[in-house]
């Protein structure tokens, strides 16, 4: 089916929807206006771009395996010549965003063991037809601008969400953002350059798609720093990050009550629901209740009127059973 957004669901693996966005239409027809005439035969065109496709689409699985090996979370992989691939959410840590996005860049280095001696043989050691060659020679180019494209340091494509983890070790969560996404707009100065000077409109579509997301960043990074400020509560932790909870942190259940998971086990005091897991507000990772308070998980029970919470946050947060 077509879905909200323009992409056409063509598959479901290991529990994750794989769909195709109608930007391939403008792949299809850029590369077709730009580079046919260097094939006798049209249908080479096409390989191509099948090729381009399964790149692509190893390159998002990859990624998205070894994100929910480290404990993220996915729902969905969009094959998509603009923005981003899937709607992966890996723990939010230095180490598991690094491993995740490494993995990707790998993957595109690991298809150059195949494109390099394609092309050594088409063009090389042996005679084959023009549009052998070609094909061969460009199926080499796309691999390698996309290795490039994906591994350059540029917030937010994979090489420059390694380098904000990177950071992350060095000047913390906040401060890394901050400075991959100053790093990314001062990027987009040099990516509009080259399109004016390559005429490619696509390029400068790419730049202001990095600007976008570069401002979205430092909006993130703001609210991380208010995040810092609020009061946490010392007698807990999380058992992922170890890090704190923000203290009268609440969650909204079905029925609509505020819930402190902490102060009532997960119990609503309003319609008597339990939730086992609770996901954590600083690096998005479930674990169960009970985890929170060390090894013993020991804690007393006490029931809390919903009138008197505070505010909850979003619904992604809530303490109903949900598959993430």
């Amino acid at each position: 089916m077509i879905t909200k957004n323009g992409a056409l669901k063509i598959a479901r693996l290991g529990g994750v929807d794989v769909y195709v966005h109608w930007t391939w239409a403008l792949l299809l027809a850029w590369y077709v206006q730009m580079f046919s005439v260097g094939f006798d035969n049209k249908w080479w065109v096409a390989g191509v771009v099948a090729c381009f496709a399964l790149m692509t689409f190893v390159h998002e699985g990859v990624e998205i395996t070894c994100g929910k090996l480290v404990g993220g979370s996915v729902s969905e992989a969009t094959l998509s010549f603009l923005g981003r691939g899937s709607n992966l959410i890996p723990p939010q840590r230095p180490w598991p965003i690094i491993l995740t996005y490494m993995a990707g860049i790998l993957g595109y280095a690991a298809f150059l063991g195949i494109t390099i001696p394609l092309w050594i043989m088409g063009t090389v050691r042996f005679t084959w037809t023009r549009d052998v060659a070609q094909f061969s020679f460009m199926i080499l180019v796309f691999n390698v601008i996309l290795l490039i494209w994906t591994a350059a340091p540029v917030y937010p494509l994979s090489g420059g969400r390694v380098l904000r983890a990177l950071l992350w070790l060095l000047i913390g969560r906040e401060g890394s953002l901050r400075v991959a996404c100053v790093l990314g707009l001062l990027s987009t100065i040099g990516i509009v350059a080259l399109a004016l000077y390559l005429q490619s409109w696509w390029v400068g579509l790419m730049a202001l798609l990095i600007a976008v997301q570069c401002v979205q960043g430092f909006k993130e990074a703001k609210m991380l720093g208010a995040i810092a400020q609020l009061p946490r509560r010392k007698d807990v932790c999380c058992p992922r990050c170890q890090q704190h909870p923000i203290a009268a942190f609440h969650v909204r259940c079905d029925c609509g009550a505020a819930v402190d998971p902490f102060a009532t086990r997960g119990l609503c005091v309003r319609c008597g629901s339990v939730a086992a897991l609770h996901r954590c507000a600083l690096c998005l990772q479930r674990s169960p209740i009970a985890d929170w308070y060390g090894p013993t998980g020991l804690f007393e029970v006490q029931a809390t009127s919903s009138a008197a919470a505070t505010p909850p946050l979003p619904p992604d947060d809530s303490t109903a059973s949900k598959p993430d």
